[in-house]
Protein backbone atom coordinates (compact mmCIF):
# COMPACT_ATOMS: atom_id res chain seq x y z
CA UNK A 1 0.00 0.00 0.00
CA UNK A 2 1.92 3.28 -1.12
CA UNK A 3 2.42 5.40 2.06
CA UNK A 4 2.45 8.97 -0.12
CA UNK A 5 1.11 9.59 -3.98
CA UNK A 6 3.89 8.85 -6.34
CA UNK A 7 5.26 11.16 -8.70
CA UNK A 8 8.44 10.02 -9.85
CA UNK A 9 9.66 6.51 -10.74
CA UNK A 10 11.36 6.21 -8.00
CA UNK A 11 8.64 7.28 -5.57
CA UNK A 12 6.35 4.07 -7.30
CA UNK A 13 9.25 1.92 -6.65
CA UNK A 14 9.71 2.74 -3.30
CA UNK A 15 6.13 2.24 -2.35
CA UNK A 16 5.66 -0.68 -3.84
CA UNK A 17 9.17 -2.26 -2.60
CA UNK A 18 8.54 -0.94 0.67
CA UNK A 19 5.43 -1.70 0.81
CA UNK A 20 5.79 -5.37 0.20
CA UNK A 21 8.80 -5.36 2.70
CA UNK A 22 6.89 -4.29 5.42
CA UNK A 23 4.63 -6.97 5.32
CA UNK A 24 7.41 -9.52 4.83
CA UNK A 25 8.88 -8.00 8.06
CA UNK A 26 5.93 -9.02 9.70
CA UNK A 27 6.47 -12.62 8.89
CA UNK A 28 10.38 -12.57 9.28
CA UNK A 29 12.05 -13.40 13.30
CA UNK A 30 14.98 -11.36 13.48
CA UNK A 31 18.00 -12.84 12.83
CA UNK A 32 16.68 -14.79 10.62
CA UNK A 33 17.58 -15.69 6.73
CA UNK A 34 14.10 -14.27 6.44
CA UNK A 35 14.93 -11.09 8.11
CA UNK A 36 17.87 -10.56 6.37
CA UNK A 37 16.24 -10.91 2.73
CA UNK A 38 14.25 -8.15 3.67
CA UNK A 39 16.62 -6.37 5.07
CA UNK A 40 18.30 -6.12 1.70
CA UNK A 41 15.21 -5.00 -0.44
CA UNK A 42 15.19 -2.07 2.07
CA UNK A 43 19.08 -1.35 1.90
CA UNK A 44 18.64 -1.51 -1.74
CA UNK A 45 15.85 1.20 -1.82
CA UNK A 46 18.35 3.01 0.28
CA UNK A 47 21.64 2.79 -1.86
CA UNK A 48 19.46 4.35 -5.03
CA UNK A 49 17.46 7.38 -2.59
CA UNK A 50 21.28 8.42 -1.81
CA UNK A 51 22.59 8.30 -5.44
CA UNK A 52 19.20 10.52 -6.36
CA UNK A 53 19.62 12.45 -3.66
CA UNK A 54 22.43 14.35 -5.15
CA UNK A 55 20.58 14.62 -8.07
CA UNK A 56 16.89 15.15 -7.35
CA UNK A 57 16.45 15.05 -11.48
CA UNK A 58 17.36 11.36 -11.00
CA UNK A 59 14.65 10.26 -9.14
CA UNK A 60 12.68 10.29 -12.44
CA UNK A 61 15.71 8.95 -14.89
CA UNK A 62 14.46 5.88 -16.16
CA UNK A 63 18.01 5.19 -17.72
CA UNK A 64 19.57 5.60 -14.25
CA UNK A 65 16.70 3.58 -12.49
CA UNK A 66 16.26 1.08 -14.83
CA UNK A 67 19.27 -1.77 -13.54
CA UNK A 68 18.36 -0.66 -9.74
CA UNK A 69 14.79 -2.24 -11.00
CA UNK A 70 16.07 -5.30 -12.87
CA UNK A 71 17.61 -5.96 -9.38
CA UNK A 72 14.36 -5.18 -7.54
CA UNK A 73 12.37 -7.65 -9.66
CA UNK A 74 15.03 -10.18 -9.59
CA UNK A 75 15.13 -10.15 -5.94
CA UNK A 76 11.13 -9.97 -5.59
CA UNK A 77 10.94 -13.42 -8.00
CA UNK A 78 12.71 -15.25 -4.58
CA UNK A 79 9.98 -14.19 -2.09
CA UNK A 80 8.88 -17.48 -2.50
CA UNK A 81 11.55 -19.11 -1.40
CA UNK A 82 11.78 -17.62 1.85
CA UNK A 83 7.48 -16.62 2.11
CA UNK A 84 5.72 -19.25 0.24
CA UNK A 85 1.74 -17.29 0.41
CA UNK A 86 3.53 -14.26 -0.68
CA UNK A 87 4.79 -15.52 -4.36
CA UNK A 88 1.52 -13.88 -5.69
CA UNK A 89 2.04 -10.64 -3.98
CA UNK A 90 5.92 -10.58 -4.65
CA UNK A 91 5.36 -10.88 -8.64
CA UNK A 92 2.44 -8.52 -8.84
CA UNK A 93 4.55 -5.60 -7.29
CA UNK A 94 7.91 -6.83 -9.79
CA UNK A 95 5.30 -6.51 -12.69
CA UNK A 96 3.89 -3.04 -11.29
CA UNK A 97 7.68 -1.64 -10.47
CA UNK A 98 8.70 -2.98 -14.10
CA UNK A 99 5.91 -0.77 -15.76
CA UNK A 100 6.51 2.09 -14.15
CA UNK A 101 10.04 2.79 -15.75
CA UNK A 102 8.65 1.30 -19.05
CA UNK A 103 6.01 3.56 -19.48
CA UNK A 104 7.60 6.03 -18.33
CA UNK A 105 10.44 5.45 -21.18
CA UNK A 106 7.55 5.35 -23.66
CA UNK A 107 6.63 8.71 -22.98
CA UNK A 108 9.83 10.31 -23.19
CA UNK A 109 9.72 8.47 -26.44
CA UNK A 110 6.52 9.94 -27.43
CA UNK A 111 7.79 13.62 -26.29
CA UNK A 112 11.06 12.80 -28.64
CA UNK A 113 8.08 12.09 -31.31
CA UNK A 114 6.14 15.45 -30.52
CA UNK A 115 9.23 17.80 -29.86
CA UNK A 116 9.92 18.86 -33.46
CA UNK A 117 5.79 20.30 -33.85
CA UNK A 118 6.74 22.66 -31.62
CA UNK A 119 9.64 24.17 -33.47
CA UNK A 120 9.60 27.86 -34.17
CA UNK A 121 9.19 26.97 -38.01
CA UNK A 122 6.32 24.38 -37.64
CA UNK A 123 4.15 25.43 -35.19
CA UNK A 124 2.83 28.07 -36.35
CA UNK A 125 2.13 26.25 -39.70
CA UNK A 126 -0.33 24.22 -38.18
CA UNK A 127 -3.52 25.07 -38.73
CA UNK A 128 -5.49 27.38 -36.21
CA UNK A 129 -8.40 24.23 -35.71
CA UNK A 130 -5.23 22.40 -34.54
CA UNK A 131 -3.39 24.83 -33.07
CA UNK A 132 -6.94 25.61 -31.04
CA UNK A 133 -6.96 22.56 -29.49
CA UNK A 134 -3.40 22.00 -28.98
CA UNK A 135 -3.45 25.13 -26.67
CA UNK A 136 -7.03 24.47 -25.19
CA UNK A 137 -5.55 20.92 -23.55
CA UNK A 138 -1.88 22.84 -22.30
CA UNK A 139 -0.10 20.06 -24.74
CA UNK A 140 3.13 22.03 -25.40
CA UNK A 141 3.89 21.69 -21.99
CA UNK A 142 2.67 18.50 -21.26
CA UNK A 143 4.93 17.41 -24.05
CA UNK A 144 8.05 19.69 -23.13
CA UNK A 145 7.98 19.00 -19.60
CA UNK A 146 9.82 16.13 -17.70
CA UNK A 147 7.76 13.87 -15.15
CA UNK A 148 4.44 11.84 -15.61
CA UNK A 149 1.18 12.92 -17.01
CA UNK A 150 -1.48 12.37 -14.69
CA UNK A 151 -5.16 12.19 -15.30
CA UNK A 152 -8.22 11.93 -13.02
CA UNK A 153 -11.39 10.16 -13.58
CA UNK A 154 -10.31 8.99 -17.02
CA UNK A 155 -10.53 5.68 -18.45
CA UNK A 156 -7.10 5.38 -19.83
CA UNK A 157 -3.07 6.47 -18.30
CA UNK A 158 -2.52 10.19 -18.28
CA UNK A 159 0.07 9.76 -20.85
CA UNK A 160 -2.02 7.73 -22.96
CA UNK A 161 -5.03 10.63 -23.29
CA UNK A 162 -2.51 13.53 -23.40
CA UNK A 163 -0.89 11.77 -26.33
CA UNK A 164 -4.15 10.75 -27.84
CA UNK A 165 -5.09 14.23 -27.59
CA UNK A 166 -1.91 15.28 -29.83
CA UNK A 167 -3.25 13.08 -32.40
CA UNK A 168 -6.41 14.22 -32.88
CA UNK A 169 -5.46 17.96 -32.92
CA UNK A 170 -2.47 16.91 -35.75
CA UNK A 171 -5.79 14.56 -37.64
CA UNK A 172 -7.66 17.41 -37.28
CA UNK A 173 -4.87 19.38 -39.52
CA UNK A 174 -4.36 16.71 -41.80
CA UNK A 175 -7.96 16.90 -42.61
CA UNK A 176 -8.10 20.70 -43.43
CA UNK A 177 -5.07 19.43 -45.91
CA UNK A 178 -7.06 17.28 -47.31
CA UNK A 179 -10.09 18.82 -47.61
CA UNK A 180 -8.67 21.76 -49.69
CA UNK A 181 -8.46 19.04 -52.44
CA UNK A 182 -4.51 20.11 -53.23
CA UNK A 183 -2.08 17.62 -53.62
CA UNK A 184 -0.26 16.34 -50.45
CA UNK A 185 3.12 16.05 -49.27
CA UNK A 186 4.33 14.33 -45.81
CA UNK A 187 5.43 16.85 -43.60
CA UNK A 188 6.80 17.10 -39.94
CA UNK A 189 2.77 17.11 -38.65
CA UNK A 190 1.49 14.21 -40.34
CA UNK A 191 5.01 12.56 -39.42
CA UNK A 192 4.21 12.73 -35.71
CA UNK A 193 0.45 11.69 -36.55
CA UNK A 194 1.74 8.62 -37.95
CA UNK A 195 4.45 7.63 -34.78
CA UNK A 196 2.10 9.51 -32.51
CA UNK A 197 -0.64 6.54 -33.72
CA UNK A 198 1.73 3.69 -34.03
CA UNK A 199 2.81 4.74 -30.57
CA UNK A 200 -0.84 4.24 -29.33
CA UNK A 201 -1.02 1.06 -30.61
CA UNK A 202 2.13 0.05 -28.87
CA UNK A 203 1.20 1.30 -25.51
CA UNK A 204 -2.06 -0.57 -25.82
CA UNK A 205 -4.99 1.59 -27.29
CA UNK A 206 -6.88 -0.06 -29.99
CA UNK A 207 -7.04 1.83 -33.20
CA UNK A 208 -10.19 1.74 -35.26
CA UNK A 209 -10.12 3.51 -38.94
CA UNK A 210 -13.40 3.17 -40.97
CA UNK A 211 -13.49 1.79 -44.33
CA UNK A 212 -13.48 4.37 -47.45
CA UNK A 213 -16.97 4.20 -48.44
CA UNK A 214 -18.36 4.06 -45.02
CA UNK A 215 -21.43 6.45 -43.71
CA UNK A 216 -19.89 8.63 -41.40
CA UNK A 217 -21.25 8.31 -38.23
CA UNK A 218 -21.67 10.96 -35.58
CA UNK A 219 -20.76 8.80 -32.56
CA UNK A 220 -17.62 7.02 -34.19
CA UNK A 221 -16.17 10.04 -36.43
CA UNK A 222 -16.07 13.61 -36.83
CA UNK A 223 -16.51 15.04 -40.49
CA UNK A 224 -15.08 17.60 -42.59
CA UNK A 225 -16.33 18.00 -46.29
CA UNK A 226 -13.96 17.97 -48.76
CA UNK A 227 -13.11 18.78 -52.47
CA UNK A 228 -11.28 15.54 -53.10
CA UNK A 229 -13.15 12.54 -54.45
CA UNK A 230 -12.30 9.11 -53.59
CA UNK A 231 -12.61 5.28 -55.59
CA UNK A 232 -15.65 3.96 -53.92
CA UNK A 233 -16.63 6.83 -52.04
CA UNK A 234 -19.83 8.06 -53.16
CA UNK A 235 -21.24 11.40 -52.36
CA UNK A 236 -21.71 12.15 -48.71
CA UNK A 237 -19.37 9.24 -47.62
CA UNK A 238 -15.92 8.37 -46.05
CA UNK A 239 -13.50 9.32 -48.89
CA UNK A 240 -10.47 9.58 -46.19
CA UNK A 241 -9.35 8.88 -42.87
CA UNK A 242 -7.33 11.66 -41.74
CA UNK A 243 -6.58 10.08 -38.08
CA UNK A 244 -7.56 7.16 -36.28
CA UNK A 245 -10.20 6.97 -33.71
CA UNK A 246 -8.86 4.53 -30.35
CA UNK A 247 -10.38 2.84 -27.01
CA UNK A 248 -9.16 1.93 -23.80
CA UNK A 249 -9.73 -1.50 -21.85
CA UNK A 250 -12.70 -1.64 -24.62
CA UNK A 251 -14.15 2.01 -24.33
CA UNK A 252 -13.90 4.45 -26.78
CA UNK A 253 -12.71 7.61 -25.48
CA UNK A 254 -11.37 9.24 -29.66
CA UNK A 255 -13.38 9.24 -32.38
CA UNK A 256 -11.62 9.34 -36.00
CA UNK A 257 -11.48 12.27 -37.96
CA UNK A 258 -12.37 12.04 -41.60
CA UNK A 259 -13.14 13.72 -44.64
CA UNK A 260 -16.23 12.95 -46.94
CA UNK A 261 -16.15 12.93 -50.50
CA UNK A 262 -17.31 16.25 -52.35
CA UNK A 263 -20.96 17.52 -51.47
CA UNK A 264 -21.00 17.57 -47.94
CA UNK A 265 -21.35 19.94 -45.16
CA UNK A 266 -18.12 19.79 -42.89
CA UNK A 267 -18.86 18.88 -39.27
CA UNK A 268 -15.30 19.22 -37.64
CA UNK A 269 -13.59 22.55 -37.01
CA UNK A 270 -13.16 25.60 -34.44
CA UNK A 271 -15.94 25.57 -32.35
CA UNK A 272 -16.92 22.32 -33.72
CA UNK A 273 -17.04 19.02 -31.67
CA UNK A 274 -13.98 17.61 -30.57
CA UNK A 275 -12.58 13.93 -32.16
CA UNK A 276 -12.93 13.22 -27.94
CA UNK A 277 -16.17 11.19 -27.24
CA UNK A 278 -16.76 13.78 -23.81
CA UNK A 279 -14.24 16.99 -24.23
CA UNK A 280 -13.61 17.23 -20.89
CA UNK A 281 -9.90 17.15 -20.80
CA UNK A 282 -8.76 19.52 -18.39
CA UNK A 283 -6.32 21.86 -19.31
CA UNK A 284 -5.84 23.49 -15.39
CA UNK A 285 -3.60 20.54 -14.41
CA UNK A 286 -0.26 21.44 -16.01
CA UNK A 287 1.47 22.27 -13.14
CA UNK A 288 4.75 22.00 -11.65
CA UNK A 289 8.05 21.98 -12.66
CA UNK A 290 9.46 19.69 -11.12
CA UNK A 291 9.82 16.16 -12.15
CA UNK A 292 6.60 14.31 -11.33
CA UNK A 293 4.10 17.11 -12.54
CA UNK A 294 0.20 16.62 -11.83
CA UNK A 295 -0.22 16.06 -15.58
CA UNK A 296 -3.27 16.86 -17.49
CA UNK A 297 -6.29 16.55 -15.61
CA UNK A 298 -9.01 14.45 -17.32
CA UNK A 299 -12.28 13.01 -17.72
CA UNK A 300 -12.58 11.66 -20.83
CA UNK A 301 -15.93 9.05 -20.87
CA UNK A 302 -17.78 7.43 -23.22
CA UNK A 303 -20.79 8.81 -25.35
Amino acid sequence: MPTTAPTTIFETVRDEVAGLAAELERKAEKGSPKREFVNGLLRDLYVVQEIAKAQPGKFDDPKLLEPFVEGFVAKLQAVSVFFADSGDRARAVAERVRAAVGERAALEAAREIARPLFDQGVYPTLHADARAEIEAARLKEAMLATGPIRATGAGAPGDVLAVARLASALALHHAHEVATGEPLQENVATKALKELEAWLEARGAVASRPEVGAKPDAKAHRAMGGKRAAVGAPKGTIAFVAGAGFAWDGKPFARATVVLSPGTQAHAGAGEESRFDDDSMSSSAIPNARPGMAGLGAEIGGG
